[in-house]
This record gives structure tokens, C-alpha cells and sequence, in this order.
């Protein structure tokens, strides 16, 4: 079965990726959970000293010992479509990349109760998503959120994950 369980998410950043062809891609440096269910959808990938960070679906990737196996071959990932900050992915940003991986948009995942895949316990999710205090601020104010500018990041971190974002 394709996806990463819960159980495979402790360690998981600095894991290397290896690709459908058995080269390694590079090394996962974080994971990005879907706004809305809170289902991990995206690994961050450095792909080398002068590679940037480039995002790899993790809906069929797999978790073997200490790596990450994805379908896709280095050259994939490589060329794949940058968006403007990978902490922030915008539903454009995330239909471009699909389409460049090849998966439908229909089968991301948006619903951890129907999801294959895995989704990120409360505790885990602080620790994997490492958003900075003004990542979590500007979350907390696309969502309305009241009080948020005298919030510390642990605070903004329970207000942003209650209201779902």
C-alpha cells in the first residue's frame, strides 16, 4: 500500500528520497500538511548543495528503514515546478505540481477519514511542519484569528490548528 503510516513520521526529516530508478534525490527536510484535513501532503527536498528545495507528493511514497521511496526519477523532481514559499502552497501552486507528477488532483489527499495515507498527530504536527512563529502568525491571520498578535508561537500554534489551518 502507497503512503507513509503515522508510525513512520518520527525521524522522518533527514531521511534520504530515493527515486523510481533507485538514485538518491536528496534529503527530506520537511513535511507540509493540506491546509484544510491536516493530512501530510508534500516533502520538502533538498536536491543537492546548489539544488533548492523542491516538493515531492507524498501520497504514494513510502517509508523503508531510513528512506523515502517515491516514483518519480531525480530528473522529475528536479525540474519540478518551484512555488513561491513552501510553507504556504497555494491551490494553483498545488494543481501545478500534481499535474507535473502525474497524479490527479482527485486523489490528493483532503480527508484524513478517507485518506490512505497518514496524518499527523497533534504533537507530531508542531514537530514535522517546524512553522516559525511568523509562519504561524500569518496562518492565524488569514483565519481571522482574534488576539493573535500578543500570542506566543505555541499559543498561535493551538489557535491555528483548532480553526482547522
Amino acid at each position: 500500500m502507497d503512503g507513509i503510516r503515522d508510525e513512520d513520521l518520527l525521524g522522518i526529516t533527514g531521511c534520504a528520497v530515493v527515486g523510481g530508478r533507485g538514485e538518491t534525490i536528496g534529503k527530506l527536510t520537511d513535511v507540509r500538511l493540506d491546509d484544510a484535513s491536516g493530512v501530510a501532503e508534500w516533502g520538502v527536498v533538498k536536491t543537492g548543495m546548489l539544488g533548492g528545495p523542491k516538493l515531492v507528493p507524498l501520497v504514494r511514497a513510502q517509508r523503508r528503514g531510513d528512506d523515502i521511496f517515491v516514483p518519480w526519477d531525480k530528473g522529475t523532481v528536479k525540474t519540478a515546478p518551484d512555488v513561491a514559499d513552501p510553507a504556504f502552497i497555494s491551490e494553483a501552486e498545488e494543481m501545478r505540481l500534481y499535474s507535473h507528477y502525474g497524479v490527479a488532483f482527485a486523489d490528493a489527499p483532503t480527508d484524513p477519514s478517507t485518506h490512505s495515507g497518514w496524518t499527523l498527530p497533534q504533537p507530531q504536527r508542531a514537530a514535522i511542519s517546524a512553522c516559525t512563529k511568523a509562519e504561524l502568525y500569518e496562518r492565524a491571520r488569514r483565519l481571522g484569528i482574534a488576539g493573535r498578535s500578543h500570542m506566543t508561537k505555541e499559543a498561535l500554534y493551538e489557535a491555528v490548528t483548532a480553526a482547522g489551518g
